[in-house]
This record gives C-alpha cells, structure tokens and sequence, in this order.
C-alpha cells in the first residue's frame, strides 16, 4: 500500500489507458512530467517531418554517396542528455549556414547547460511549440538567403 497523498489511488490508475500506466508514475506531478517527456518527443518528429518538407534531410549515408536533399540537412541529438554541448536539433544549409534549436514543450524546463548555448546567441534557438520552429526556420532560412545575417 502506498502511503503518499499524493499518490494516484489504485482504481484511477486501473482505468487509465496501458500506454500511460506503462510511464510508471506514481504521483499526478510524476505523471504531468512523463506525459511532457511523451508531448516534446511528439513535438520533435512533427518538426523533423516539418523538415523534410521543406527539403531538408537527416544526415544519413545519402551524404557520402554525394546525393543532396534540396536545401540542406539536419542533425537530431537522440538521448541529449548525454551530450551536453549542442541542442536538439542542428540545421546546415549548403551553403555553410547552421541553426541550432532546442524544442521544448511550454513548461518544458532548459538544463543549465541550455541556457548557457542559447544566452550566447548567434544561431541558437529554444522553441516551445511548432509553430515556433517553423517561424524560426523560415526566419533562419530568410536571412541567408538574403545575404543577411549569418546568425538566426
């Protein structure tokens, strides 16, 4: 018998769906944290198919064999917490020019090191929704494209 007050009583936990038993929470706050964990990796393949959209591919073999996807390529960190130094996402144009972007949901919390990449500014973003990273992208992709800015 679990004795925290916080704790989601045994007969919620049966009614909830397998999928969301499975994050094996304990508390409401636990589950909240899990379920933000499960909505930022919606997130993330929402905007890598936002990506190949635009004619962007992953870095994959297809580079070394000398194809070239329309407009460049990009870099998703999978298990970024073990790579402390870049963020989410790494986007490079064929022309040299890069963003780098780290998606988080809107409570999503930014790691220390997060906060120090994104506050040095230059081509670093954090964006809290789709619709964030689209308008990031397509800003990033503006100012290159005009001659601007080398820096989103």
């Amino acid at each position: 018998m679990n004795l925290n007050p916080n704790a989601i009583p045994a007969n919620i936990a049966k009614c909830m769906p397998k999928a969301v038993r499975s994050l094996k929470a304990e508390t409401g706050e636990e589950l909240a944290d899990a379920a933000d964990v499960r909505d930022e990796r919606e997130m993330q393949g929402t905007c890598e198919a936002h990506l190949r959209l635009r004619g962007y591919w992953p870095r994959s073999d297809a580079y070394l064999t000398g194809r070239q996807p329309e407009r460049g390529w990009y870099i998703h960190l999978h298990k970024a917490k073990r790579n402390p130094i870049l963020l989410d996402l790494l986007i490079l144009s064929h022309s040299g020019e890069y963003i780098e972007i780290e998606l988080k949901t809107k409570t999503g919390k930014l790691r220390h090191n997060q906060q120090v990449i994104i506050g040095h500014g230059g081509s670093t973003r954090c964006c809290r929704s789709v619709e964030a990273f689209m308008l990031a992208v397509r800003e990033w992709e503006a100012g290159y494209a005009t001659g601007g800015s080398r820096t989103a």
